[in-house]
């Protein structure tokens, strides 16, 4: 505990390092951690992340190396740039930002949850045959890849 233990009782937004018996009890303030994260980072140049990959390109622009499942012809919640040989589309929820450019003329295969398969299917009219849903928390197979559906609190 900081402080004697009493609600509200943290100074300067204090947080507590290491706390082991034998060993004093240390705490910095907010932004001095917040300044040890940032003085341990690696400087990335701009063209290491947006440099695109191999076998990204698609007949309508690049997909963005984050939307690509590595080592997989998978991407996730990227439906305006899709891979000619794109194998399996992941909606991973129903949000504009993640199914934009998902719309009823899609027509490769589509994994995501039940929960999302019901929205895709009665709000954006996507082929039902088009659609694999799966509960969370329940592993499948997709080209001999395992997945899972997870909730993140989204």
């Amino acid at each position: 505990m900081i402080g004697n233990g009493e609600v509200g009782d943290i100074e300067d937004d204090c947080i507590l390092i290491s706390y082991k018996e034998g060993i004093k009890k240390t705490s910095i303030s907010l932004k001095e951690s917040w300044n040890n994260i940032f003085k341990k980072t690696k400087k990335v140049k701009v063209e290491e992340i947006t440099t695109p990959k191999e076998n990204t390109y698609s007949t309508n622009g690049v997909v963005p190396f984050y939307r690509r499942v590595p080592d997989t012809m998978f991407v996730v919640d990227e439906f305006k740039r899709t891979l000619p040989d794109c194998t399996a589309h992941f909606l991973t929820h129903f949000h504009m930002d993640h199914y934009n450019g998902l719309s009823k003329s899609f027509s490769g295969r589509l994994f995501c949850t039940d929960i999302t398969g019901s929205l895709v299917k009665q709000e954006l009219r996507v082929n039902p045959e088009c659609i694999s849903t799966f509960p969370l928390n329940k592993t499948f197979e997709v080209n001999g890849v395992k997945a899972t559906f997870i909730d993140a609190n989204q």
